[in-house]
């Protein structure tokens, strides 16, 4: 039988550079220090960059993105590599056993580690699969079976640097810690391969102080991202030497997955369309689709829809929401959908979008197929029954849940790092009140630690009296583990599989919010909320039925007596300090004013002091400023203080005349909180608008203060 080096032939020219075929990274969760930028800058000399995990695909669809500088609409802020020529290879590291299936408590920490990598889509697919059937066999840890890398296609190309069974291993792994018997074996090619633990020799400390106190590899061998010249040092006197660095630039040259396979838009099985599901639904809610505003929204959105291709999507969130409120409370919307009259006919939602002045645009962005966001609320006691539903309909491989990657933040850094140093936590207080916080936007947003030991007093003081925290600073914004998200589920026609690796231990896809987007997976939002099962406790014990819910009225001055008597326990969000202080200053007389409190205590608003002004231009202590007539048209039901995004997107349109392009690029940059540095690429553009639409330069400098304050978050409209 060949090997598949002999299949794919010898004739190649020699290269002095290994090829990184199989780095480890952070996403290792905890057993390995390694930023994924820091790990793909090891692929510039070579033009290839391989990253191979344990048990661990979550860095596939970010090593693409990175690589070939993909930027995609959730993806927007990460780092993307300027050189766009590296050619990422995907691998991941499983352990294998002689039968998994048998429940054996496994000797040693990792057994049999072997190294997979797929030479094309076809062979992702099978090595997902092996991800999902080692987590169907976990005992103690991950495993899979000798069968089932023998059943393997030589889609799949396998490394191992020792083995069970020769007959399905292509290659001897040549690495620091390779036993010898099997450095010497005769019947199989071999190749470099670097087992790393942290990217440099100078990491070593970071990696211990991160991986402390389980999870450190406390062995003597060189666990750094070896050089090629200090690989052939280890191997100086082995035979295979050279051919083994060879076979790495060989086996990358198999590799010819172009692109990572995207999930096809999710096809409805029922018999409805949307059109008609709309219709029916205008008419129960007494809506005539063919008198203004009506006739012009609905088709505006309806044909978007359409021209997308997401009749199906809306379809299958309807089909869910409809099962469910036949059964329980269901929130009546959360997050920009509420802006849609298509969700509120389908019954998605029960906000009545043009009434309260709603964007459509804020839900789906009109340049960009991408998928929007529905988030649905349901009662936390019958989440489970929902995620059920949706299981029995599409099937178990259907749908899973999505998975949030926890990276290290300043403050748990820095507790991490004292705890493994011994420094008591009342040493690090200070400093952590200290730290010096940043907007996603900002070019050293991964950067707060090292700017507060380096440029406050506080953080000066704390280094030089413990200086070994200062490696804190390297672990910022690093991978930590793995949670299951609170709400995210994915849904889809084939096997999840097919696109990421999964974990049937928690049902989640190795994907996190981000990165299912990017592999077009279809999302949905299903968070279970106490308010809601408590909400419909209290009803059904007065005899009041769920979908009276719906219909309650929102101008109830006995409800509103309920905030201005500062009644705020168990009132969602109004029980904090900001909201409660904003109601008690304000008081509530209208239904738009529990809105604009909730929106009014977000970072824009409440810290540009533009709270205070609304509250007095609202009791009519002062006047408020309008600059122009758009101005007043966007602003005047806020007193001319900008509190929604959703006023932030007209006003950049329509007094600015910026390009949609861009005006969409700030709507996901308010997403994010992305702050004052990122907007302020945008003043030029919206100035030079201003002027050319009529205002003084004084009074465009004014609006974008306005809108720049904005960044530091201003709330959806939609979602108030």
């Amino acid at each position: 039988m060949l090997s598949v080096a002999e299949k794919a032939g010898t004739n190649m020219s020699t290269s002095k550079e290994i090829v990184h075929l199989a780095l480890r990274s952070g996403y290792s969760f905890k057993r390995v220090y390694g930023h994924l930028d820091e790990i793909i800058e090891y692929g510039h000399e070579t033009g290839y960059i391989g990253v191979a995990d344990l048990a661990s695909t979550f860095s596939h669809p970010m090593l693409e993105q990175k690589c070939k500088g993909k930027i995609h609409k959730k993806a927007l802020f990460n780092k993307i590599l300027e050189d766009k020529n590296i050619q990422p290879i995907y691998a991941v590291r499983l352990t294998v056993v002689g039968d998994a299936t048998e429940k054996v408590k496994p000797r040693g920490q990792f057994g049999l580690e072997y190294i997979f990598i797929a030479k094309n889509n076809s062979g992702l697919q099978e090595m997902y699969n092996l991800v999902d059937i080692n987590f169907n066999n976990f005992y103690y840890r991950g495993n899979i079976s000798q069968g089932d890398v023998s059943k393997l296609s030589e889609n799949v190309i396998v490394i191992a640097e020792s083995f069970c069974d020769p007959e399905r291993v292509d290659y001897i792994a040549l690495t620091t810690t390779t036993p010898l018997p099997f450095r010497e074996y005769k019947g199989i090619p071999k190749v470099a391969i670097i087992n790393n633990y942290y990217p440099k020799p100078e990491d070593v400390d970071t990696y211990e102080l991160f991986t402390a106190p389980r999870n450190n590899s406390n062995q003597t061998y060189q666990q750094h991202i070896l050089t090629t010249k200090e690989w052939r040092r280890l191997y100086k006197k082995n035979p295979e030497r050279e051919k083994a660095i060879r076979n790495t630039h060989l086996i990358a040259k198999m590799c010819e997955i172009e692109e990572l396979e995207k999930a096809p838009m999710i096809k409805y099985d029922g018999p409805e369309s949307i059109d008609l599901l709309c219709r029916v639904g205008a008419r129960k809610k007494k809506i005539d689709l063919e008198i203004s505003p009506y006739k012009e929204r609905y088709e505006f959105e309806i044909n978007l829809i359409k021209d997308l291709g997401f009749q199906d999507y809306f379809l299958v969130v309807a089909d869910l929401v409809v099962w469910a409120k036949k059964r329980m409370l269901v929130g009546p919307s959360r997050g920009s959908s509420a802006g849609s009259l298509v969700c509120y006919l389908m019954s998605i939602t029960e906000i009545e979008p043009i009434e309260y002045d709603l964007l459509f645009e804020r839900f789906i962005d009109i340049n960009r197929s991408d998928l929007p966001d529905i988030d649905i609320d349901f009662p936390d006691d019958k989440r489970d029954s929902v995620l059920k539903y949706l299981t029995n309909k599409y099937g178990d491989d259907q749908v899973k849940q999505i998975a949030n990657v926890s990276t290290m933040k300043p403050k748990g850094a820095i507790g991490e790092f004292a705890k493994a140093l011994d420094i008591p936590p009342y040493e690090t207080e200070e400093v952590k009140n200290a730290i010096i916080t940043r907007s996603g936007g900002d070019a050293r947003a991964a950067m707060c630690i090292l700017d507060t030991f380096e440029t406050t007093e506080t953080g000066k003081d704390f280094i030089k009296k413990y200086p070994s925290m200062a490696l804190v600073s390297n672990i910022e914004n690093h991978p930590r583990h793995t949670s299951v998200h609170a709400a995210g589920v994915i849904v889809c026609n084939d096997p999840i599989r097919r696109f990421a690796g999964t974990n049937s231990r928690d049902n989640t896809a190795m994907v996190d919010k981000k990165t299912s987007e990017y592999l077009n997976l279809l999302k949905i939002d299903v968070l279970g909320l106490r308010t809601l099962t408590i909400l419909a406790e209290c009803a059904a014990s007065v005899g009041v039925k769920n979908e009276e819910f719906y219909s309650m009225p929102l101008d109830d001055e006995k409800a509103f007596e309920i905030f201005n008597s500062m009644r705020l326990s168990g009132i969602f969000q109004f029980e904090g300090h900001s909201l409660s202080t904003l109601t008690r200053k304000m008081g509530i007389n209208l239904f738009e004013d529990i809105t604009a409190i909730t929106s009014l205590a977000r970072p824009g608003a409440l810290y540009s002091g533009g709270a205070n002004r609304y509250i007095k231009y609202r009791l009519g202590e002062e006047s408020p400023v309008f600059v122009g007539k758009e101005h007043e048209e966007i602003t005047g039901a806020t007193y001319g203080i900008v509190v929604y995004q959703e006023q932030i997107l007209r006003i950049c349109r329509e007094i600015g005349e910026m390009s949609w392009d861009d005006v969409n690029s700030l709507r996901r940059a308010l997403s994010k909180s992305m702050g004052k540095e990122f907007f302020n690429r945008y003043k030029e553009k919206f100035v030079k608008g201003a002027l050319k639409n009529g205002y003084s330069n004084d009074n465009a400098e004014f609006i974008w203060s306005e809108v720049e304050n904005g960044g530091a978050y201003a709330f959806n409209k939609s979602h108030a």
